[in-house]
């Protein structure tokens, strides 16, 4: 989806979580962020195209709290909630593909969940070793999947990658990597809510001073 609207929408989350829980939910401000929200998710369709996680499960978490009229806006909700479901899903395949400790048959019982499987997948995935072979590999996250995934095309004929969870949620993972870039967890006393906050780390060439950058454009003013 598009980047611009991406970055405004989860500049708008980050605004209205930090208004909560002590501003009241009819607010004038809450009401003015919760309003920018919709219309960038409704009106101008951002739903049909994202894909991300994080930003999907931050919007079924704000619908849930303060709701959208369901007599215009249930069909969508409801798409909304379907993309969070299926999101955790693909992510949950990505997890089981990157990590070690994740066995085959792990990795094939996720591949069930967008495809038919049968037990020669798994005697094939696990002759070939390329699964083990490509988790050594140092490159990025999102290209050892979808190495991954062009192995399953190619090799067993499993094409998945023109299934749109899986396409969505690999590109939403592409625009997440990056060098020295880390999601923060701040922690209202108390517990009661938190905020995720992209922190990026910056090594100055030269005198090799380190910077901690917060972007202004995901925080939102």
């Amino acid at each position: 989806m598009d980047s611009t609207i991406k970055t405004q929408l989860e500049s708008l989350l980050r605004q209205i979580q930090l208004l909560m829980p002590a501003s009241d939910r009819s607010s004038t401000e809450m009401n003015r962020i919760f309003k920018a929200i919709c219309n960038l998710v409704f009106d101008k369709g951002a739903y049909h195209l994202l894909w991300d996680e994080p930003v999907l499960s931050q919007l079924d978490w704000l619908f849930l709290w303060k709701s959208p009229e369901p007599t215009m806006f249930g069909a969508q909700m409801a798409e909304i909630r379907e993309k969070v479901e299926l999101s955790r899903k693909a992510n949950d395949l990505f997890f089981r593909i990157l990590i070690p400790d994740c066995s085959v048959e792990s990795v094939v019982e996720a591949l069930g969940t967008f495809s038919s499987t049968d037990p020669s997948m798994l005697a094939t995935l696990k002759s070939s070793g390329r699964l083990e072979t490509i988790r050594k590999v140092d490159t990025l996250p999102s290209d050892k999947i979808s190495t991954f995934l062009d192995f399953l095309s190619e090799d067993i004929g499993l094409n998945l990658t023109n299934q749109e969870p899986i396409a969505g949620c690999l590109d939403a993972l592409k625009s997440r990597e990056g060098a020295g870039i880390v999601n923060t967890l701040l922690v209202r006393v108390g517990g009661e809510s938190a905020l995720v906050m992209p922190l990026q780390i910056k090594v100055q060439s030269g005198d090799g001073q380190v910077h901690h950058l917060v972007h202004s454009r995901g925080m939102g003013t």
